[in-house]
């Protein structure tokens, strides 16, 4: 009679997931408020106001919120306005 010999190989893994929230802001004169303020990165902007990224840029392509544009491009939001926004979409 033979005899049969198992082996059981186990393997564990682990994963860790960092994730790290970037706050982009930037001292600058708003216009509208009519003072220096501390202007957020859209992203920011939608997380303070509850609402997706998409509705922050209807309201800033609305004129609904106060923002600048950079000479890179990147706009930048009065987080004060946001606060002043009633309609968010």
């Amino acid at each position: 009679m033979k005899v049969r010999k198992t082996m059981k190989i186990g393997v564990e893994t682990q994963h860790v997931v960092s994730l790290t929230r970037h706050v982009y802001a930037l001292e600058a004169w708003c216009s509208q408020c009519g003072e220096q303020r501390q202007m957020i990165h859209p992203e920011e902007a939608a997380s303070r106001a509850g609402v997706s990224l998409r509705a922050i840029y209807r309201l800033v392509e609305a004129r609904q919120l106060h923002f600048i544009e950079t000479p890179e491009g990147l706009v930048l939001i009065c987080p004060n306005s946001i606060t002043q926004a009633r309609d968010f979409p």
